[in-house]
């Protein structure tokens, strides 16, 4: 929820900003005044204008909106990424406290964990060789780049590329043991890019369609001014 009121801030001025550019620019095209003898040719050039001028206001807002959109599903994704992994963390430091013959057990304690679909956790010993991990991931579970995570920030989620594949990960010291869970980060990113593709897609329709209504709007009321001024001119 914090990360959330954090960043709806900046996107409800980002479009409070659009939406005054777009009252300035109106104000301004209401307040133009045209020499009488361009009455004439003044409705192409100054719906021409008004759309261009427009759609720059409204690309504005559009760009603004889904840059912090993006911003947004990012610290939803890094959030459900922690959450994920200290889970799993948790969960096995949790099934190590009840297992009273630890030693005997060690080896089996994370085989059947996973962290989402295609993620698991990895127990080491103190020497930082392999004790448990699912038998599909034994691979990478002896892969030299798992040691160097231990170099890192405890308990802080890291990115990692195993094997060719990258990772979210997350490590914790639990007694004479390291626990380390990994997520696969296409798996990890994938609502956030769903979402990102759902927002920018209802986005471009809701400002096309608002592109169309303001523009055709203030084209008529502008135009129907110009045919009262030479009304009043010619009459």
């Amino acid at each position: 929820m914090a990360v959330v009121k954090a960043c709806s801030v900046p996107m409800i001025l980002a479009n409070g900003l659009s939406v005054m550019i777009t009252s300035l620019f109106l104000s301004g095209v209401s307040e133009t005044k045209m020499p009488q003898h361009y009455y004439g040719q003044s409705q192409v050039r100054i719906s021409q204008t008004i759309q261009r001028r427009l759609l720059f206001a409204v690309v504005l807002a559009f760009a603004c909106t889904s840059y912090f959109v993006y911003q947004l599903q990012n610290e939803i994704a890094k959030n459900q990424e922690d959450t994920f992994l200290k889970i799993a963390i948790d969960e096995t430091v949790s099934d190590m406290r009840a297992e009273k013959k630890l030693n005997s057990r060690i080896n089996t304690i994370t085989v059947n964990r996973h962290v989402g679909e295609k993620g698991f956790v990895i127990v080491f010993d103190d020497k930082l060789s392999p004790l448990s991990f699912p038998a599909e991931y034994k691979e990478k579970a002896y892969d030299k780049a798992l040691k160097d995570v231990f170099n890192l920030e405890e308990d802080t989620t890291l990115p990692l590329t195993v094997l060719g594949e990258n990772y979210y990960c997350r490590y914790r010291t639990e007694k004479n043991y390291k626990i380390l869970s990994m997520w696969p980060e296409d798996e990890a990113l994938k609502t956030r890019n769903i979402a990102l593709y759902v927002n920018t897609y209802m986005e471009i329709l809701v400002f096309a369609v608002l592109f169309g209504m303001i523009y055709f709007l203030i084209k008529r009321v502008v135009v129907n001014q110009i045919k009262n001024v030479r009304k009043y001119y010619f009459n």
